[in-house]
């Protein structure tokens, strides 16, 4: 069970890190954009419930005016199936200084079981998460989150928050960002932690492809055996 709060969090840490705008093409009032990571592990805030795994990460939006629709998909690279977004979002405010977007996904997280039989399958677990997402717009963005996640099929239920900003760009060829992010999630099972976390995207002016690096760093955990971990991968944006 814990392995899908675990996933969930650290597909959040890459999500808010790469919030802010990307390359999208238009038709009429619709707009599509994505991104591909390309990471060397997926790993997760308890060591014990890591991906020591090459993963890809897939995922779109598709926004209409104050609507917008975001599909995303982790899948490792031996085909194993993680978890499978389908985030649908509202702009509740949106002006020159602050905006509000309220949302809710309901997610399958893919996990390996014994059957009667004793063979081994991979058993799709329902989950139902809601949240609000409230940004103060300025030269350096900061964004409050608020998660409730409610577990199906004996999944853990619980409370996220974060804190985070996105930097404004350096270099004008090779452009660095760095996005930190403060976060605490509170789940039944005494599984609650407050962590930190960095991320740094490396691009060449305005190519699709960047270079991605991420560190997260337990702060004060109720739970043994957590460290600094780190990934480094590449992004395509379309």
């Amino acid at each position: 069970m814990a392995r899908t709060l675990l996933l969930w969090l650290t597909l959040l840490v890459f999500h808010v890190s790469h919030s802010q705008d990307s390359c999208a093409s238009t038709s009429g009032n619709t707009k599509v954009s994505g991104r591909v990571f390309l990471v060397n592990t997926g790993f997760a805030p308890i060591p014990a419930f890591s991906f020591n795994s090459p993963i890809s990460i897939s995922g779109l939006v598709i926004r209409r005016k104050k609507f917008s629709y975001e599909p995303d998909f982790a899948l490792g690279f031996n085909g194993k199936p993680w978890i499978a977004n389908s985030w649908f979002r509202f702009i509740i405010k949106d002006n020159a200084k602050f905006q509000l977007i309220a949302g809710i996904d309901p997610f399958l997280f893919f996990r390996k079981r014994v059957d009667l039989e004793g063979d081994k399958i991979i058993q799709a677990q329902r989950n139902l998460c809601g949240g609000i997402i409230a940004t103060y717009k300025s030269h350096v963005p900061l964004t409050v989150e608020y998660r409730y996640n409610h577990g199906f099929d004996k999944q853990l239920s619980g409370h996220f928050i974060s804190l985070s900003s996105n930097m404004p760009a350096l270099g004008e060829r090779i452009r660095l960002r760095i996005s930190p992010q403060l976060f605490y999630f509170n789940f039944t099972g005494k599984m609650d932690g407050l962590f930190g976390s960095t991320a740094m995207d490396i691009s060449y002016k305005c190519m699709p492809v960047s270079l991605y690096l991420m560190g997260v760093l337990p702060m004060s955990v109720n739970f043994p055996g957590t460290s600094f971990k780190w990934n480094i991968g590449i992004v395509y944006a379309f």
